[in-house]
């Protein structure tokens, strides 16, 4: 029901009333629990409430009128409780009431004297209670109590005895109980005593052989075994199977018959997987407190529903021993604030489905306006978000937040919610009231359908949902008619591509033709060299003999005409033979048997010497001759027989191609890197610019009147150049 004020706000009035009851600790009122800590819980046969609580003592609630009487620890009173911190309460058949605590052991207390009767650990006495810190204490059908410690094993109270009989952990004894801190106890249809223990498992007790059966946690064998060592709390349901709390590992189901396990976590749907109680309601289902409210487990189903503070529990967090079930079915769980009671069969589901809608609708994380929307420019909704059926969008409006509201009021905080985008999302996605703003991000352009459904209390979703069409158009170069034109655009480019393709693979192919003819030249300009070289080894032995006999022949003849005629066959036989070993040079060189000789000299005074034999030559033809050697003294290694022949043959060739009244100049240098420069300059008739590419090729001549003339013969240069490489 909903109240509008004048100036109160609004009002919700919520018909129903929780299922809860709720006892609580109230510092105004001496009728309420001593302490909202709530450790212990029994009703007795006389149906009293007895609750302990934690530096609260002991509570007496008769519920039939709500009276609370509190008993706690009086220093002045030898009959008063012996700690105000209660862990555990039970009743044995004779009507007494057995309380234990922490560090005040164990208290017997006679209702109809109201007096507590203590037993300590006393360390002169072995039939002593073995630990005044007790964790929990259970009265078997034999008559017997058990008692607990949190760190001396467990004791045991024989019926009429006043002496504790202990039972420790040894480690070599297989057999005895398996840890110092013993937590639970539970006797199931069969009269068999389960325990549990903070760090050794489940134990079960052999009363034929007085010693316990082991059950713990095996690394080895996971899913078969306890899901942890450390047992808060055991229970039994109508087909035999035991249910086992742990403290961080959830729930386990033990088959005793078949000796298997089977575990339940958080990811199942369990509140939580640190256990601090389980109660069977006798219909399939059980009840167990946790860190994060109450889980109703439904054993058929393998289900869980779970309720919390918002549903009208004490708090979220409970603690551990604190439930009970009593005779008629009613259930109670202690926790950090205080008590919960309540039936089972009282808390059913409902069946009504909530409904669901969006309320808000953003994008680029700004929201939008209804009707004309300044900030955009146009009108995108014309009708609230809730009404609108289908949202227009461009490409660049594509990060979008969508609210939504389950319309279920109870419980506000327990809605809950799933979602799909379809055309992006492939599942279904779970939501809770947390955060109701969805958000998506870069959605391409496209027709998308946002589709949402909501939960009542119970989580039984409306499947009806709402839902909103999502159009984002694409931008103009994202459009039917730009693919076109996108196409043709290819289709040029891709002939273009071909074109210069095979205008390469043409190119390549006259490359390689090229080459082809390059290679023959060379073959060719090798075979040359070869004849050349052959017929220079024939023809030198010959020109040999020539020089032999001319010279006795030139010192016999006497006349001037004589002389002259020997002379010339002197000069030209000479020539000859510096043509043919110039060539029988290139061939060394060619074949790498040409090596360097080279030895440290003056190789200014070694150039300078070379160009002065040229002086007479320079008169002859009337040329002036310049040698500029900048330095005298410039050390260098150089091999001086192929010097000479890389002087000469530049010196030769000057003066060879310079006509009469010109000039030629040798100059010498050192440079900046250390090098030695030499230059051979000279003005004669030079060779064009297109042929400076080739004056270095064997055999090779300009074909012109004036290189004719002076007989070259186109080999100098070529040796010169591999001469000077050589150095």
């Amino acid at each position: 029901m909903w109240i509008g004020t004048w100036a109160g706000g609004l009002n919700k009035y919520i018909k129903e009333t929780s299922y809860f009851k709720t006892y609580s600790h109230n510092p105004y009122n001496p009728n309420s629990l001593a302490s909202n800590s709530v450790y212990a819980i029994y009703k007795d046969k006389s149906g009293i409430l007895w609750v302990g609580c934690e530096d609260g003592g002991l509570n007496r609630i008769d519920e039939r009128n709500n009276k609370i009487t509190r008993y706690k620890h009086n220093p002045s009173d030898r009959f008063s409780i012996s700690s105000d911190y209660v862990y555990s309460i039970c009743e044995d058949k004779d009507g007494f009431l057995w309380v234990a605590t922490d560090e005040g052991g164990l208290n017997k207390f006679d209702r109809k004297t109201s007096r507590f009767e203590h037993f300590f650990h006393d360390p002169d006495n072995s039939n002593s209670l073995s630990d005044n810190a007790i964790s929990q204490i259970f009265y078997d059908s034999f008559g017997d109590l058990w008692i607990g410690t949190k760190g001396s094993g467990m004791d045991r109270l024989k019926k009429g005895k006043n002496e504790f009989i202990h039972y420790e952990n040894d480690p070599d004894n297989p057999r005895s109980i398996s840890s110092r801190m013993v937590y639970c106890f539970y006797e199931d249809r069969n009269k068999n005593l389960w325990i549990g223990t903070n760090d050794g498992g489940l134990m079960l007790y052999n009363r034929a052989s007085d010693n316990f059966i082991h059950y713990k946690h095996d690394p080895k064998n996971p899913s078969n075994s306890l899901s942890n060592n450390i047992i808060s709390t055991i229970c039994e349901d109508e087909n035999g199977i035991l249910w086992i709390g742990t403290t961080g590992a959830g729930l386990n189901r033990f088959d005793k018959t078949k000796n298997q396990f089977k575990h339940y976590r958080e990811k199942h749907g369990l509140a939580a997987d640190v256990i601090y109680g389980i109660q069977n309601d006798g219909k399939g289902n059980l009840w167990i407190s946790t860190t994060n409210g109450i889980s109703r487990f439904n054993i058929k189903k393998e289900s869980f529903k779970n309720y919390n503070k918002s549903d009208g529990l004490q708090d979220n967090d409970f603690n551990q021993w604190a439930h009970f079930k009593d005779k008629t079915g009613r259930m109670y769980f202690g926790g950090i604030n205080g008590l919960n009671s309540f039936y089972p069969n009282e808390i059913i589901d409902k069946p009504y489905h909530s409904q669901i809608a969006i309320t808000d609708f953003n994008i680029l994380h700004k929201p939008v306006a209804i009707g004309y929307d300044s900030l955009w420019g146009r009108i995108i909704l014309e009708k609230s978000i809730t009404e609108t059926e289908q949202v227009e969008l461009s490409y660049d409006e594509n990060i979008l937040t969508i609210e939504i509201t389950p319309l279920e009021f109870h419980n506000p905080q327990r809605n809950l919610f799933t979602y799909k985008m379809e055309g992006f999302d492939k599942n279904w996605i779970y939501g809770d009231a947390s955060n109701r703003r969805i958000t998506y991000t870069n959605l391409d352009p496209g027709e998308y359908t946002f589709y949402a459904k909501g939960s009542n209390n119970e989580g039984l979703y409306n499947e009806a949902g709402t839902s909103l069409k999502i159009i984002i158009h694409p931008p103009w170069w994202a459009t039917w008619w730009s693919y076109i034109l996108y196409g043709i655009v290819i289709v040029l480019v891709f002939m273009g591509l071909t074109r210069i393709y095979l205008n390469r693979q043409r190119m390549s192919t006259q490359l390689l033709l090229e080459q082809e003819h390059a290679k023959k030249l060379e073959e060719v300009d090798k075979m040359k060299s070869n004849f050349y070289a052959n017929i220079s080894h024939e023809f030198r032995t010959p020109l040999m003999l020539i020089l032999g006999p001319l010279e006795k022949l030139m010192s016999k003849v006497k006349d001037e005409d004589g002389q002259k005629q020997a002379g010339l066959i002197k000069g030209n036989a000479k020539r000859l033979l510096t043509l043919i070993n110039q060539l029988l040079d290139l061939s060394r060189l060619e074949a790498g048997k040409l090596k360097l000789s080279a030895s440290k000299g003056n190789i200014a005074q070694f150039v300078k010497g070379l160009a002065m034999e040229f002086e007479s030559i320079a008169e002859r033809k009337d040329i002036s001759l310049k040698v500029l050697i900048e330095k005298e003294d410039v050390e260098a290694y150089f091999d001086k027989e192929k010097m000479e022949k890389i002087i000469t043959n530049l010196l030769s060739n000057a003066f060879k191609f310079t006509p009469s009244g010109g000039r030629v100049t040798v100059k010498l240098s050192e440079t900046s890197t250390n090098q030695v420069e030499i230059i051979v300059r000279d003005s004669g008739i030079g060779i064009p610019k297109s042929e400076l590419t080739k004056i270095f090729d064997r055999f090779y001549q300009v074909d012109g009147s004036h290189t004719r003339e002076h007989e070259g013969t186109g080999i100098g240069l070529a040796l010169t150049k591999e001469l000077v490489e050589l150095h």
